[in-house]
């Protein structure tokens, strides 16, 4: 009798706005939250940098995509967001 071993699956799959910066910008980042009344900090110290992250889908909906409708994004990245 054969069996086969188990498979643990650590991937989550779903829409996210993301900002990156150095860690001295930390209070920055921190200032979306409180703008924006959503998302959080995710600190990778190994690398000296903040992530903002929104991975809520409401907000995303009815606050981020909102903002970047009405404040145009500049360079490249606009493409992106024209993605949607």
């Amino acid at each position: 009798m054969s069996s086969s071993p188990s498979t643990k699956v650590k991937f989550i799959v779903g829409p996210e706005f993301k900002l990156t910066q150095h860690y001295r910008d930390k209070a920055w980042l921190e200032s979306f939250i409180a703008y924006f009344e959503c998302g959080n900090l995710h600190i990778r110290s190994n690398e000296n940098t903040v992530d903002y992250r929104c991975r809520n889908l409401a907000d995303l909906n009815e606050k981020i995509i909102p903002f970047f409708q009405k404040h145009s994004i500049l360079g490249v990245k606009s493409n992106d967001f024209l993605d949607l």
